[in-house]
């Protein structure tokens, strides 16, 4: 059985095979890891060489270690334990823009279309990102509106803060506009090379920053943003994993004081939808795992 201090990472199934060969000495039949890898693997064009880029030759195996993972992996995170920080949750409303209400009537006229790349000039990942505030004909824009709110609370209350969004250009224009308000801030997007992200968050942990836009999988695994004291949510993925993985970035066990996390949502589209589904999948695990976490205090009493 593995033990496993936060959430399984099905982003990246292939790295399981290193820390079971290590821990029990096989995964699936394999001892060699060059060996699994070579005959189960394939680079994604994309990316080629990139480890935990790798796609699976036959999809029916990410199938088989999903089960593998809830076979031998007990998870326990900080929050099951009663350990880290408190996280509050909170939502605030803003009103849908003119680029958004175009979007929006846009999308209605073709949805009957579902390619994402039906016409020239044009990317939608998926209509429900139209509805969340995404206008076609600029890709990524999100109202400023979302960005207004975060900067007039800042300026009411100044605490170290984290602004995450599934997108790239609402963490851009948001960064500029804090930037021209002599607010000491920084933006890491996909697009930020490896030494300066490390700098960023290091300068963030330090006090030298004292507003971050990071994008949300940029920053969901290995990172650490405990200082912040706050941290809103513009626009999210309908990863849960993800969603999960990032609200961690900001917990410690050493810290103290609550972590609050507020979701800003635009009024009369998916927004609400989307943070309410993944809220509801994280509370419902949470409990889950409160209760198993009951009845192996039970039969570890009984057996006493």
């Amino acid at each position: 059985v593995m033990a496993l201090s936060g959430n399984p990472a099905p982003e990246s199934p292939i790295q399981y095979a290193s820390q079971a060969i290590a821990v029990g000495g096989e995964f699936f039949g394999y001892t060699s890891l060059s060996k699994y890898i070579w005959e189960n693997w394939k680079d994604d064009p994309r990316k080629p060489g990139v480890l935990n880029k790798m796609k699976p030759k036959d999809n029916a195996h990410l199938i088989a270690i999903k089960l593998w993972v809830k076979e031998n992996c007990f998870v326990r995170r900080l929050e099951d334990l009663d350990l880290g920080s408190e996280r509050v949750y909170d939502r605030k409303m803003v009103s849908l823009n003119s680029k958004q209400r175009e979007a929006i009537g846009w999308a209605i006229k073709r949805k009957n279309i579902t390619h994402p790349d039906f016409a020239e000039d044009v990317f939608i990942g998926h209509m429900n990102h139209i509805a969340a505030g995404v206008n076609p004909q600029t890709k990524d824009v999100i109202s400023i509106a979302k960005q207004k709110l975060v900067l007039n609370q800042f300026i009411t209350k100044a605490e170290p803060t984290v602004v995450f969004s599934f997108f790239t250009i609402p963490l851009e224009t948001g960064f500029e506009l804090f930037k021209s308000y002599g607010i000491k801030c920084a933006c890491i997007t996909g697009k930020s090379v490896k030494s300066y992200v490390d700098k960023v968050i290091e300068n963030f942990q330090n006090g030298y920053i004292d507003v971050l836009f990071a994008q949300s999988n940029l920053v969901k695994m290995g990172k650490d943003l405990s200082r912040a004291n706050i941290s809103y949510f513009i626009s999210n993925s309908f990863s849960n994993d993800t969603r999960g993985q990032v609200e961690m970035r900001t917990t410690n066990i050493a810290k103290d004081e609550p972590v609050r996390i507020v979701d800003i949502c635009t009024r009369d589209t998916f927004d609400n939808g989307l943070v309410d589904s993944l809220t509801t999948k994280k509370k419902n695990s949470t409990s889950f795992m409160k209760s198993i976490g009951i009845k192996i205090k039970q039969l570890e009493s009984k057996h006493a």
